[in-house]
């Protein structure tokens, strides 16, 4: 018998094309789920139908909600994980696989030592059809650990957790919640984890990650000169649209997580956290107007050190911004003139 009782949150939207291969996978699971919580974010298609029939028949205590208004994946998922009762909660996607052997590894690493508070596994990346693609979801995060001296300065220059490969304890949920707006759900909970307790990182492939349509990680099989263009102007252009909008976005999210926890963690936990929120500050500056002055500014960010322990691709990241600051400014002032 399994010491813990195993909860699974999950959130959908539109997902009735692969929901069945996904929850039939989790409820095939060695050590068994006890209690699996779906959030539904207004489904138009058959997606609630598919997972109320399959839960139905089995014998997995269940709950599907369904929101009144679309709340976004992170709220959602704040949602739904609320309404769980496991001590243990793993995170899903609606649309990937889970390995037969998932909980068991990972409930393992969690009886390893009291002081785990998250575990996070590698996985396959997959087509829509489950047919294997190049690489795994370590390599398209660009997850190195080596390069940092703790899980805290890792997270700090960048998100390596994968919700649907993650699990977590339900207490730090209690200290996390509530998930603040700028947050990805895996991320403010690895970042909490680095906190509070031990992180493990499982180097066992245990989730086959479908790729398609809008959350592919640049596992795009490259054959042809033509794919391997367009491929790279995929890149610029994803850069050139969001490179001001991540700078905003983790600038706020760290500076949440320095309001919310400046009083109740170490001084030097906290140094480090305030520093990554100064460097993000100064990397919003490539919205200034004064283009000079930001380029240097952003050449003395890179001359010490920022780029490299608050970003996750040192060279790319220092050279978007670079070419946001020269271009992509320059033409949305034109359209605004």
């Amino acid at each position: 018998m399994n010491k813990h009782y195993i909860s699974v949150a999950m959130c959908t939207y539109n997902g009735e094309k692969f929901i069945e291969e996904q929850l039939k996978s989790i409820l095939n699971q060695k050590v068994p789920v006890n209690e699996i919580v779906i959030g539904d974010d207004g489904s138009t298609d058959r997606t609630v139908e598919i997972a109320e029939k399959i839960l139905h028949e089995s014998k997995v205590q269940y709950q599907i909600i369904c929101n009144k208004k679309n709340l976004g994946f992170c709220k959602n998922f704040e949602n739904a994980i609320a309404h769980t009762k496991g001590d243990i909660i793993f995170l899903s996607d609606q649309d990937d696989v889970w390995a037969e052997n998932k909980t068991e590894v990972m409930i393992n690493d969690f009886d390893s030592s009291a002081d785990v508070l998250l575990v996070f596994s590698n996985a396959y990346l997959v087509d829509a059809s489950m047919n294997k693609l190049p690489g795994t979801v370590w390599e398209a995060v660009y997850y190195n650990k080596k390069k940092f001296n703790s899980w805290l300065e890792l997270l700090l220059s960048g998100n390596y957790v994968t919700g649907a490969a993650a699990a977590f304890k339900r207490e730090l949920f209690e200290k996390a919640y509530p998930f603040p707006k700028a947050s990805y759900h895996d991320e403010w909970l690895a970042l909490y984890a680095s906190l509070y307790g031990k992180i493990i990182d499982e180097p066992e492939k245990l989730l086959f990650y479908r790729q398609h349509g809008n959350n592919q990680l640049g596992a795009t099989v490259k054959v042809t000169l033509k794919d391997k263009i367009e491929y790279k102007k995929m890149i610029l252009q994803n850069l050139l649209d969001t490179q001001y909008t991540d700078h905003i976005r983790r600038y706020s999210l760290v500076k949440d997580m320095y309001k919310n926890e400046k009083n109740k963690v170490n001084k030097e936990a906290m140094n480090k956290v305030k520093k990554c929120m100064e460097a993000n500050r100064e990397f919003c500056t490539i919205a200034d107007r004064n283009k000079i002055k930001t380029i240097f500014r952003l050449c003395i960010c890179a001359l010490k050190g920022k780029y490299r322990k608050y970003t996750k691709k040192p060279v790319g990241c220092f050279g978007g911004d670079i070419i946001y600051c020269l271009f992509k400014r320059s033409s949305v002032e034109t359209e605004n003139e």
